[in-house]
């Protein structure tokens, strides 16, 4: 092995031995802020907003728009209930 190699894998395990922590924390922290923005951009392609069109509502037929006129108010009372005879309301005092 020649000499220069020799000092130059020293300096090598010199330099990792004294800056292995800060070097693992690095790259946790650079696998963490990945894995997060890869989330994120999963999370935001699947909430997508679909866009609708207004097709449908041209699909209205006239009797469409004649039960829609005829429907009534909740005010209005024409319309009575006819209870069964044997029995008996149980919300009626």
């Amino acid at each position: 092995m020649s000499p220069e190699l020799y000092v130059a894998g020293k300096r090598i395990l010199g330099f990792l031995g004294k800056y292995h922590a800060v070097i693992f924390l690095s790259l946790v922290g650079l696998v963490l802020a990945a894995g997060i923005y890869v989330m994120y951009l999963v999370i935001q392609t699947t909430f997508e907003t679909p866009i609708v069109t207004t097709s449908t509502i041209s699909d209205f037929d006239q009797k469409t728009i004649d039960s829609i006129k005829n429907l009534h108010d909740s005010t209005n009372s024409t319309v009575t209930v006819d209870l069964p005879s044997p029995r008996s309301n149980p919300f009626a005092e």
